[in-house]
């Protein structure tokens, strides 16, 4: 199955290419991109910046661009979220606005002016909707989408369309219409001894996570979200209510802001005496900013996730 880095496809001029042609008949397209990469081959206007990210003038000039624009997508490479936070009330009036945020979390060390691992706390501060995409083609189906909205892009190897039945022969392609959550129930991934939800980027992850813990003799249920603030199928509240244990597997610092998100979460879907178990990357554990160790490092591999989960059952 063909794949592909996400983040670095997005810092490619055939991503600026593939944008003009996927939004050729779309009623709002975007008037402006702004960003921190430098695209050499930009069809619509683009402010790359010679001056120091975090530089006041640059804020400024953002700021200016933006106001004007009724459609302003925002690229962030180098830059943490919080930069634009100066601006949050601006793109909170704003009817479309797309942000994408790339190598951020586990992989913002080494790739990020700093490192950042609480992004979720800054969204919040905005009314948009947050997206996680688990591949390519779902990712073009929230381009879309005329709306608010936040993107985050791990930097992880991801196919560009995972539900391909002829080669998986697991999961139903009608699926990919669905932006917010999958159930992954229906094709094995089940089971009544906890639920495991994860975010978008780490389908695959859970999805390994599952299998480990199977060969334990433990039975869970995996739930993915792609949009991050979606409501709660019916279907997930009631394996959760059976269950009385529930793993959220993402890629964020498990924050009191975060944990009391979800704890208010379970309250208003009538989850009571749920054991939470929000299980992050232990950032603190990392020397290294070579990719392919931060994730054992960090005691975010498979391996890892499996024995954290399995010592909570």
């Amino acid at each position: 199955m063909p794949s592909l880095f996400l983040t670095e496809y997005i810092k490619s001029n055939m991503f600026i290419q593939d944008l003009r042609e996927e939004l050729a008949d779309r009623d709002v397209d975007f008037d402006l991109i702004v960003s921190d990469i430098n695209y050499s081959d930009c069809p619509i206007l683009s402010i790359n910046p010679d001056n120091k990210p975090g530089n006041v003038s640059l804020i400024n000039a953002w700021r200016d661009a933006i106001s004007v624009s009724k459609h302003p997508l925002i690229i962030l490479n180098e830059l943490n979220l919080s930069f634009l936070e100066p601006i949050f009330e601006l793109l909170n009036d704003k009817e479309y606005t797309t942000i994408i945020n790339i190598h951020a979390w586990l992989w913002s060390y080494g790739k990020k002016i700093s490192p950042e691992t609480n992004d979720l706390d800054y969204i919040r501060n905005l009314n948009f909707h947050s997206f996680e995409p688990i591949d390519l083609e779902n990712m073009r189906n929230i381009f879309k989408q005329n709306q608010r909205q936040y993107i985050r892009l791990l930097h992880k190897e991801m196919p560009d369309a995972i539900f391909d039945v002829d080669e998986l022969g697991i999961i139903d392609a009608s699926m990919l219409e669905n932006l917010d959550s999958i159930s992954l129930k229906t094709y094995g991934f089940a089971g009544n001894d906890g639920v495991i939800l994860a975010s978008g980027s780490l389908f695959a992850t859970a999805i390994q996570t599952w299998e480990i813990i199977q060969n334990h003799n433990k039975q869970v249920s995996i739930f993915v979200l792609q949009k991050l603030n979606a409501d709660w199928s019916k279907e997930m509240i009631e394996n959760i209510k059976n269950s009385k244990k529930l793993f959220i597997l993402v890629d964020h610092n498990d924050r009191e802001e975060l944990r009391k998100w979800v704890e208010n979460g379970l309250k208003n879907y009538g989850l009571n005496d749920i054991e939470l178990s929000i299980i992050c990357p232990k950032y603190e554990k990392l020397t290294t900013i070579l990719n392919e160790y931060q994730e054992e490092q960090s005691d975010f591999n498979p391996e890892k996730l499996s024995q954290r989960i399995i010592s909570k059952l």
